[in-house]
């Protein structure tokens, strides 16, 4: 056998044992959770709230949805959720005081060893003034707000993740598939794209009054920092921020009964993700408390207008994990396969 057949076996030796030691530290800080589907609920004030400022006046738009439902699904790599407002729990049923409003929405992601990928749809409909007391005079407390019942927010998003550190589980954090045993923190970027329509089909008191409607695609590029305290293998917090920016393009169609105007606009953009929160992940069962959102700011090409939109959300959260069915394992695994060919 000749030298180069000696330090070709030698050289995938190495390669498969440094696999092997790098696999075996990894399940030190992480312990899959495979053979289980985890099942989760979510109380999250997960709304999309608009503010608007320029230099004499500021709009302060907010749906009648403090808080929004969620039930989610994860099984190894896969998420899938379904999001709907239950109107009963406070702040979701005073529709007098603040009008309608509905909210639903539906996402789904896939999260591998460095890489994860997320989608979501979202729509909500019917706002309210926040500071109405600005525009009418005498108002109180208790009073009706203004109201926009036939006001909507259509909303695609997505984000497209990396992190740099394997021994940290992006999973663990965010959808509970996974158990961080030890600390952990990682450098992630983030790329975020959302395309986003708002629409007001209120009607018309005269011919002469406006109805707008936007069309808005954001793109934004973020890096920032993850790291998450385990306390006992079961107890942790979780930090993280990713400041970042990018550009906004917007096409704004204002309209009569009898004239139609169509705008655009490219705006450069601001925005920050950051996280906080802490759990129990046990085998089985796990709950926690996460505050985790985004604010973006902008300047209005050729305005003074700058609009803010906040997304702030509370959540509490809490879940099991059940046995696998076979089905759903083989089905799985088929694709995992396939994954690994392609």
């Amino acid at each position: 056998m000749t030298i180069f057949s000696f330090s070709l076996i030698h050289l995938c030796v190495t390669g498969q044992e440094k696999d092997s030691l790098e696999k075996k530290r990894s399940l030190e800080f992480i312990e899959p959770m495979n053979k289980y589907v985890t099942l989760k609920f979510t109380q999250s004030s997960d709304v999309d709230a608009f503010t608007v400022h320029s230099p004499n006046s500021k709009i302060e738009l907010e749906p009648n949805t403090k808080s929004i439902s969620r039930l989610a699904f994860n099984y190894k790599f896969i998420t899938i959720s379904l999001s709907f407002t239950l109107k009963f729990l406070p702040g979701n049923d005073n529709d007098t005081i603040r009008g309608k409003s509905k909210s639903n929405g539906f996402g789904f992601g896939f999260n591998f060893s460095n890489w994860s990928q997320h989608f979501a749809w979202q729509k909500t409909k019917g706002y309210y003034l926040n500071n109405t007391n600005e525009y009418v005079p005498n108002w109180k407390d208790g009073q009706p707000f203004i109201q926009f019942p036939d006001l909507s927010i259509l909303n695609f998003e997505g984000v497209t993740a990396y992190k740099a550190n394997e021994n940290y589980s992006v999973n663990a954090l965010a959808t509970q598939s996974e158990r961080q045993l030890k600390s952990a923190g990682t450098f992630v970027v983030p790329l975020n794209y959302r395309y986003y329509m708002g629409k007001d089909k209120t009607p018309r008191n005269r011919p002469s009054d406006i109805r707008q409607k936007s069309s808005n695609l954001e793109l934004t590029l973020s890096a920032g920092y993850y790291y998450t305290f385990v306390l006992k293998k079961t107890f942790y917090i979780g930090i993280g921020a990713t400041p970042g920016g990018g550009v906004l393009f917007s096409r704004i169609t204002s309209e009569t009964e009898t004239e139609k105007q169509v705008s655009h606009q490219t705006n450069g953009i601001f925005r920050i993700d950051g996280l906080i929160g802490m759990g129990y992940n046990a085998e089985r069962f796990f709950a926690g408390f996460y505050s985790q959102g985004f604010v973006t700011s902008y300047k209005q090409q050729r305005s003074v207008v700058v609009t803010d939109e906040s997304r702030l959300a509370f959540q509490f959260f809490i879940g099991y994990r059940l046995n696998a069915p076979k089905f759903l394992k083989n089905d799985v695994d088929k694709m995992e396969r396939l994954m690994k060919i392609l």
